[in-house]
């Protein structure tokens, strides 16, 4: 997909002691780092990783309110212990993402709005899996009722990964929500 080969990382607002963390850690495991300013989120992620054929856009300053890491020929293991490590030290970095033959098309400006939407969407999901098995808990024990009942099995549609849509998965995790908890409250 690219011509370097080496382990290195695409990042964006790290700053001061995290900074300084991350990059401990990175220089710990001989991966580079490339950081991104503000003045560079209209361009693609391939111009910015140094790759040819791709269009480093020079843009007025603009912020992101983000911390984020694109990791670049970094997989399984490598990738795994990296963040394991980083935790230890106290960092977790929520917006994260591995180059693909996609993203490495898009501005960085895409990405930062992609990766945001990817990870709430995720985030919901494994609350409605939390809250699924709650359900089943409750139903499997003799209690809930029949709306508890409806609204798992309108869960049971979003727990095999698929397309879906953000609003409907919020109310479908809404509505199971309101329900093993009015549940809760009887017992």
């Amino acid at each position: 997909m690219i011509d370097n080969k080496e382990k290195f990382m695409l990042i964006y607002g790290i700053k001061g002691e995290r900074l300084e963390k991350f990059t401990e850690m990175a220089e710990k495991y001989q991966y580079g780092i490339i950081e991104a300013h503000d003045n560079q989120l209209d361009s693609q992620v391939g111009a910015l990783i140094g790759e040819k054929g791709y269009e480093l856009v020079e843009s007025e300053d603009k912020a992101y309110d983000i911390e984020f890491i694109l990791f670049v020929n970094i997989k399984n293991d490598d990738l795994y212990d990296f963040i394991q490590d980083l935790k230890e030290v106290g960092l977790y970095f929520p917006n994260k993402a591995l180059l693909t033959k996609n993203n490495i098309k898009w501005t960085l400006n895409y990405l930062f709005g992609e990766n945001k939407l990817e990870h709430e969407v995720m985030s919901l999901y494994t609350q409605l899996r939390r809250a699924s098995a709650v359900a089943n808990e409750i139903l499997a024990a003799g209690q809930g009722n029949d709306k508890l009942k409806e609204a798992l099995e309108a869960a049971d549609d979003y727990m095999h990964p698929q397309e879906f849509d953000f609003e409907e998965l919020k109310n479908i995790y809404n509505n199971l929500a309101i329900e093993v908890n009015k549940a809760i409250m009887k017992e």
